[in-house]
């Protein structure tokens, strides 16, 4: 059942919130304006910097079960399923760089058949005919993340949504307690909440 708040703009949570938030909508605004003269490879190219700028933000408003990792300087590895050239920008942007205390990792893999331990796995919309067998294979304690229609109602944690032109987001409350995972009601605000 869909929460009555809907989507919100994020007015009532904290600066730091709506200073991530706002930069990441700024930054899909200068894409989507700069699109026009672009081809087709270059938008999808950037529809992707956008999308790997909310897998990072992320990491800081999800809290995982202590045992996801080995130790305090263990990496948080992102797995991204379906292999191309978008998912070569998402590494390029997130590979490297540090969020609460851990280094990121991103790992490509060609299919849920590939798919091996992660903290995140972001399934890309060429694969969503496998989208059971990626949750299956991603197992508990990982954040999901899809981009099709009905990836949170099937299951999925976080769904990234278009409407009227702008990247929207679906969290599905009850997949992430289920997983283990504590969703900050700072994200929450920002997105359509599903529970089933």
């Amino acid at each position: 059942m869909n929460d009555s708040r809907g989507y919100r703009d994020g007015l009532g949570g904290s600066l730091l919130v709506r200073a991530i938030w706002w930069r990441t909508v700024a930054l899909i605004f200068i894409i989507a304006a700069s699109g026009a003269g672009q081809s087709a490879e270059a938008q999808v190219l950037n529809e992707y910097e956008a999308k790997a700028a909310f897998l990072f933000n992320f990491v800081k408003f999800v809290e995982w079960p202590s045992q996801a990792f080995e130790d305090a300087n263990s990496p948080l590895i992102i797995g991204v399923v379906g292999d191309d050239n978008a998912s070569s920008v998402i590494e390029q942007v997130i590979n490297g760089r540090t969020a609460n205390g851990r280094r990121l990792v991103v790992r490509r893999f060609s299919s849920f058949k590939t798919l091996s331990h992660c903290h995140i796995v972001f399934l890309r919309s060429f694969e969503r005919d496998r989208a059971w067998q990626t949750l299956t294979a991603a197992g508990s304690g990982v954040l999901t993340v899809g981009e099709t229609e009905g990836f949170a109602r099937s299951g999925g944690i976080i769904n990234f949504t278009i409407i009227d032109g702008k990247l929207r987001l679906e969290i599905n409350q009850s997949s992430a307690e289920k997983a283990g995972l504590r969703i900050s009601a700072k994200l929450l605000s920002l997105a359509r909440v599903i529970r089933n």
